[in-house]
């Protein structure tokens, strides 16, 4: 089964190819970068060269420096790789350096239910709301979350107000 990864990373919620259009909670969507290392990364995985690419980045992050960019790097390659649980922690170290960065736990709980938590993904889900109350693929997976753990009101609720804001992407969200 070909797995299209494109629909993860979005951009004032319109699909990208590709994280490398960070953004910040701070100065908004496709501020340049300040990182090398984060450029660094993104090349050599453009170039195919994506474990080289990881290591880059993983030890960049123990620079402590530009770590919201080099998180979004690293989790994109992570995911791209279907590495979720890796890509989960690292989006969950993104949420911790930048609490309001707009795509981080819509991300981390992409991350999450691909590995299968759906509680930890409807927590992660919930929280991409709180920054973002538009992000209509947050809220489709929190509904597909609370339905998967049996909370049918909580799904019916989400699910209607997902509906509501024209989303048509459920097979996206679940890998199918």
């Amino acid at each position: 089964m070909a797995d299209n990864n494109e629909w993860l990373w979005e951009v004032e919620d319109e699909p990208v190819d590709t994280a490398l259009r960070a953004e910040s909670a701070a100065e908004g969507p496709l501020k340049a970068w300040q990182s090398e290392d984060a450029v660094k990364g993104a090349r050599l995985h453009l170039a195919g060269r994506s474990d080289e690419a990881m290591k880059v980045l993983t030890a960049a992050a123990g620079k402590n420096e530009h770590l919201a960019e080099i998180y979004a790097v690293l989790g994109q390659i992570q995911f791209e790789k279907q590495k979720y649980a890796d890509a989960a922690a690292t989006f969950a170290k993104l949420t911790d350096v930048e609490p309001r960065h707009r795509t981080a736990y819509y991300n981390h709980g992409v991350c999450l239910l691909r590995s299968g938590d759906k509680q930890a993904a409807a927590t992660a889900f919930e929280r991409a709301l709180n920054v973002d109350p538009n992000r209509a693929g947050a809220r489709l997976g929190l509904g597909l979350c609370r339905l998967a753990t049996g909370d049918h009101a909580g799904a019916l609720e989400h699910l209607n107000k997902y509906l509501g804001a024209g989303g048509d992407d459920i097979a996206a969200l679940i890998g199918k």
